[in-house]
């Protein structure tokens, strides 16, 4: 069977929350099919549909990958007319970011993973399906302490998509 699978930075509780909270006034503003907050996380590396018999290749490949405690500042907001998502983002991504998915994408290379050749932008998505999004105001900073990142399987249900975690390291 095969899953599809990305490696993510994964918010805690509380972080899930504030994020939410700052989100509002653009999920107001703007239309297109909200992300439910149990789904918010921010993408580091999509691997696609890999064979479940392959997880422990890449379990072990993303064990190596030392995670640099940072703070992601998210303080800022847009919308992407291509995927038709508006999204929530960092204005001064911390290097220590760049570095975690850049390393982290190196590491899974040999495994045949394909990395997408633009640069990391760290960016959280909040609307799906979001032909323009007019709102200009401010959104609330979330401070987000990350100190690790995760596997994790999407599942598309009748309901929508639902996202779990399969693997963390340590």
């Amino acid at each position: 069977m095969k899953l599809r699978l990305f490696y993510a930075l994964w918010p805690a509780p509380e972080v899930r929350d504030a994020l939410s909270a700052s989100a509002r006034p653009l999920l107001e503003a703007c239309r297109g099919r909200r992300v439910p907050k149990r789904n918010y996380h921010l993408t580091l590396a999509f691997l696609g549909r890999v064979p479940e018999q392959r997880l422990d290749e890449f379990h072990e490949a993303a064990g190596q990958v030392a995670v640099e405690p940072f703070t992601l500042r998210i303080d800022r907001h847009g919308h992407w007319r291509g995927p038709q998502v508006a999204w929530l983002g960092c204005s001064s991504p911390p290097a220590a970011a760049t570095r975690l998915a850049d390393n982290l994408r190196a590491a899974l290379e040999p495994l045949g993973f394909k990395p997408d050749p633009r640069p990391f932008r760290p960016h959280l998505t909040v609307l799906r399906g979001c032909r323009a999004c007019d709102f200009e105001g401010e959104i609330a900073p979330v401070e987000w302490p990350v100190s690790s990142f995760v596997l994790a399987c999407s599942e598309t249900l009748p309901a929508g998509p639902v996202y779990r975690v399969v693997w963390s390291p340590g």
